[in-house]
């Protein structure tokens, strides 16, 4: 099921462009669109690079996807929260706003983040698509593991892992 929360893993047959071994975490699912962040596509500036602040951390900036690029978004764990944050789990959330990049440099940080600029974007019935009749992804729960402590070159892989466990789990 489609829901936030949800990652989304690129079947190992897609071999080209941009979702090629990407991992897709679903931010929003309305009846009119499906959002959703890539977390494995790092570029090669960093948080303070890109905003031009005196960032106190040399974070990469990964490509959260095609849409929107100029869009910064802050994913993190939900204790922390600023003018303009969305929970997408109990224990993850999002944020997009200047205050959270003020917020963060001063110190008042979450527990665990990652930043992205991009979004990826679906409309009705289109992710669905892909997931069932052209079998593009594999689909798995999403857990703070995977989203914040697992190296960015590692994700693709450790979500396959997970969506196989998931599949086992299904049938044993």
């Amino acid at each position: 099921m489609i829901q936030p929360g949800v990652i989304l893993a690129a079947h190992p047959k897609q071999k080209q462009g941009f979702f090629s071994q990407s991992v897709i975490l679903i931010t929003e699912h309305h009846k009119f669109s499906t959002v959703g962040l890539c977390i494995n596509k790092p570029q090669i500036v960093t948080v303070g690079e890109a905003t031009e602040i005196d960032w106190p951390w040399d974070d990469v900036l990964c490509c959260g996807g095609p849409v929107n690029s100029a869009a910064l978004f802050m994913l993190h764990t939900s204790e922390w929260y600023s003018t303009n944050t969305m929970s997408i789990t109990d224990s993850i959330s999002i944020s997009s706003d200047l205050l959270m990049i003020e917020k963060a440099a001063m110190g008042n940080t979450p527990q665990h983040w990652r930043f992205f600029n991009g979004m990826c974007g679906w409309s009705p019935g289109q992710l669905h698509r892909e997931i069932v009749k052209n079998n593009m992804w594999l689909t798995c729960d999403s857990n703070e593991h995977i989203l914040f402590d697992t190296e960015i070159e590692d994700i693709w892989e450790q979500a396959i892992e997970l969506c196989a466990q998931k599949l086992t789990n299904q049938y044993f």
